[in-house]
């Protein structure tokens, strides 16, 4: 394999060699990421082949409630392909193609703010992107196609390309909501240097997302996706983990998986120690103020937890990095020895969470859920209605008729969700049938399997054999 670290020349930094190295780095690794196969990016791969196939920009057909994160994702997918096998496949791919596009934007901009005669932060943060297992397990998702866009608008913004930027930055926001803070964070960039480039930058950011806001509100009656005011329910229900707390918990995961990690600790302490000291570019401190603005903005709202939102920390945590590894190479001559062990330990480190998963493919929630769903297809019409939490993978290849009893697609059930009451969406809609795990997941299914009146109105059909927690259960009602 070829090591990027031969790119580090005595005098400076071989861009060529570098880009190559990472690309020929980043091309098996985000193969073998390909095999997770997460739930939640088919809500979005639902939509895309309802869009494909002239049913519109929806989820259920005949429903229009705008229940993805990531509505332009949605629309390239379904222009692409109206294919069930392939959406999922060339979305992997793009998801994959953008995760190495992050590596390459971010080694720009932090060479372009510690100068090319020191480039081996520029070396060591997109490796660290490239080889995390939190970026590679979301692969599928818009999440590393947001990464990549926000990023551009970034360099874009430092080239003096205001246009540019402001375009990028819509595009993420159209990829995901929280494009809006780094949009914040160039525009006031821009008002601050007073050179007039924040009127061609909120131009360009505003139009396209006027123009969609527009449509959403003759097509779906509001301008915002329904997946903010769900998440926000689901928060105040206070059945999920808060952003602070589940950020938190994953990173201790990730080092009780990987001790490995814990040696890299003095490399971050460095590079927080040098940008306490010396400050940070501007290039930096957009990306650090970004990822600072999203977390507190998710804290603020109350959304609860989940392993992609923390994303955007692991390019944060790659320049800390960076730089750490850039002060140790300052105290010492051997500098290719140093980056050569921290280029081994960084890959050791952030593989060894994923040895088992990554030796698994398909993924075993996949093969269960997929299953499941080619199964229900036989059996429920297309006219019933089935209920369900994880609505992604079982309802894009079952093709059914879905009631989801989180809220994403339905409105009227967050007030409900937030008072604690999870029983409301079936109790009040009465689907036909049920989708629950078993056993029964703790408390958004444990409390509504647990009521005297579900018991009596829905019956069990039948048991989807598979590991836990992945084996399902499928409850028919009986009583009107």
């Amino acid at each position: 394999m070829y090591w990027p670290v031969l790119a580090l020349e005595t005098d400076g930094l071989d861009r060529r060699r570098l880009d190559i190295g990472l690309v020929v780095v980043g091309i098996p690794l985000v193969g073998l990421y390909s095999r997770f196969n997460v739930d939640d990016p088919f809500i979005t791969f639902r939509y895309a082949w309802n869009f494909a196939n002239g049913h519109g920009l929806v989820f259920n057909p005949g429903e229009r409630i705008l229940g993805t994160t990531s509505p332009l994702f949605a629309i390239l997918l379904g222009w692409i392909s109206d294919s069930v096998e392939s959406i999922p496949r060339i979305a992997d791919a793009a998801s994959g193609i953008a995760l190495i596009g992050v590596a390459l934007l971010l080694s720009r901009i932090i060479a372009r703010d510690t100068g090319e005669s020191k480039p081996v932060a520029s070396l060591v943060a997109p490796l660290f992107v490239l080889t995390s297992p939190l970026l590679g397990e979301a692969q599928g998702f818009e999440l590393n196609l947001f990464l990549v866009l926000v990023l551009g608008g970034i360099w874009a913004h430092l080239g003096d390309r205001a246009g540019w930027a402001g375009l990028l930055i819509a595009a993420a926001t159209l990829f995901r909501g929280d494009g809006l803070v780094p949009a914040v964070m160039i525009g006031a960039h821009l008002l601050w240097s007073g050179t007039g480039d924040w009127r061609r930058f909120a131009a360009a950011f505003t139009v396209p997302l006027a123009g969609f806001a527009l449509l959403a509100w003759v097509y779906y009656g509001a301008p915002l996706p329904n997946t903010l005011a769900a998440k926000r329910a689901m928060g105040e229900s206070g059945l999920w983990r808060g952003t602070l707390y589940g950020g938190a918990r994953l990173a201790v995961l990730y080092v009780l998986q990987s001790p490995l990690y814990a040696l890299l600790a003095p490399l971050i302490g460095a590079g927080l120690w040098r940008l306490w000291r010396g400050g940070m570019a501007s290039g930096t401190a957009l990306i650090f103020a970004w990822t600072t603005g999203v977390l507190l903005a998710y804290t603020m709202m109350g959304i609860p937890s989940a392993f992609n939102y923390y994303g955007p920390l692991v390019p944060v945590v790659g320049i800390i990095l960076g730089i750490g590894t850039q002060v140790l190479t300052d105290r010492f001559d051997s500098r290719k020895g140093i980056v050569s062990g921290v280029v081994v330990l960084v890959c050791l480190a952030q593989l060894w969470p994923s040895r088992s998963a990554l030796g698994a493919d398909p993924n075993p929630r996949y093969v269960a859920y997929r299953e499941c769903a080619e199964q229900l297809a036989q059996m429920v019409r297309p006219d019933q209605t089935v209920a369900m939490v994880e609505i992604g993978i079982l309802s894009y290849f079952s093709g059914r008729r879905i009631l989801d009893l989180v809220g994403l697609l339905h409105p009227e059930i967050g007030p409900h969700l937030a008072e604690g009451d999870v029983s409301w969406p079936v109790r009040e809609r009465k689907p036909q049938f049920v989708l629950l795990h078993d056993p029964p997941w703790p408390s958004i299914e444990t409390g509504l399997v647990e009521t005297e009146w579900f018991g009596r109105t829905y019956t069990r059909q039948k048991t989807f054999e598979a590991p836990e927690p992945y084996r399902l259960v499928l409850y028919n009602r009986v009583k009107p």
